[in-house]
């Protein structure tokens, strides 16, 4: 999920990085990273963990900043960040698990597989709703549901069904939060658990992530507290999701675990290949079922950004270099994407 405040307050924070890109790279590549970094965070960049792995070892692990600005506590490699709209993956992975085990069909009628009924959705498929063609509203443009905070996936569902499809379903691509809410809760109906619950049995555990989880009061400990900078000034953003155990952006993790996940993804752990292949496929303006598909420097960049209240995080992945890049920071402008694509370069080149 990303707020059109967060949004403009990134793309003012990129803005004085952006000659980054630019920087001679050294031939040794941590030297190189690092130069990147320092560059980064000579502009401006506040607070975050970066890692780099090659042929599935880390190479490259940085933590900058401070996780607590009343303290001082600096950021620990291990700390925890929200990582935002890179929660679709998961969702769609988890999607992919229940069709695997012919608990569902990605086109199916998404209304066969609720207990609330939803009308106005009779031609929405699981398929429309993994790849942002569903027609239906995007609840982070509307304040009546952004307002609120752990808003129940059923409640948002029965309200915004009332509302009228933008478009028909598959005529177009919108990128679409309420989607992937809608599709954590058909997790919830078809698996009989709680959509938390069956990702760390179904997914996490495979994946060894021993501190990736959905956003809860109270805060775990051994977070990076997020912040937002308005008119100069720093406060912390609050830790709570729009909606409870919301399969578009609601989880935290750490950069290991963002790590290990792709690590997990791609040797087949998770999720068959070919269900992996039918995700990381572009269907739509670079997008396939909870990742965006692009190439750098002749490879296939398979990744997804997040940007909440306070946080931003990137995790890339170049599978024919079994290359993964996790920028995560809890600085509420910081260009994680940028980042990312930047530290990549050095391994790339």
């Amino acid at each position: 999920m990303e707020s059109g405040e967060a949004m403009a307050n990134w793309s003012r924070r990129a803005a004085l990085v952006g000659g980054a890109a630019a920087l001679a790279r050294p031939t040794w590549a941590k030297s190189g990273a690092d130069a990147i970094l320092e560059e980064y965070v000579g502009k401006g960049l506040a607070n975050g963990v970066v890692l780099v792995a090659l042929g599935g070892r880390p190479e490259f692990r940085r933590a900058f900043g401070v996780a607590d600005r009343n303290t001082g506590r600096p950021i620990r490699a291990d700390d925890i960040f929200r990582i935002g709209s890179v929660t679709k993956q998961f969702t769609a992975a988890a999607v992919m698990s229940l069709a695997e085990a012919g608990r569902l069909r990605l086109d199916d009628p998404v209304a066969q597989h609720l207990a609330e009924p939803v009308p106005n959705w009779k031609a929405v498929t699981i398929r429309h709703l993994l790849g942002h063609t569903s027609g239906i509203p995007d609840f982070t443009d509307l304040r009546r549901t952004t307002e609120r905070r752990y808003l129940e996936p059923e409640t948002l569902i029965a309200e915004l069904s009332r509302l009228p499809l933008q478009f028909e379903p598959g005529a177009r691509f919108a990128y679409d939060n309420t989607g992937y809410v809608i599709l954590g809760r058909v997790v919830e109906e078809v698996s009989g658990r709680e959509f938390g619950d069956y990702l760390a049995q179904r997914l996490f555990s495979r994946a060894g992530l021993r501190r990736t989880g959905f956003v809860a009061d109270p805060p775990p400990a051994g977070r990076a507290i997020g912040y937002l900078q308005r008119d100069g000034q720093w406060s912390p953003a609050p830790w709570a999701s729009n909606v409870r155990q919301s399969g578009a952006g609601a989880l935290y993790s750490t950069a290991s675990d963002q790590f290990a996940w792709q690590e997990a993804l791609w040797a087949g752990r998770v999720i068959s290949p070919a269900s992996l292949s039918a995700m990381a496929t572009e269907y739509r303006q670079h997008n396939g079922y909870g990742l965006t598909i692009w190439r750098q420097a002749g490879q296939r960049r398979i990744e997804h950004s997040g940007r909440v209240a306070g946080y931003t995080a990137m995790v890339s992945r170049f599978p024919d270099k079994r290359l993964t890049v996790v920028v995560l920071s809890s600085d509420d402008g910081a260009p994680a994407d940028a980042l990312a694509h930047d530290l990549a370069s050095v391994w790339l080149s």
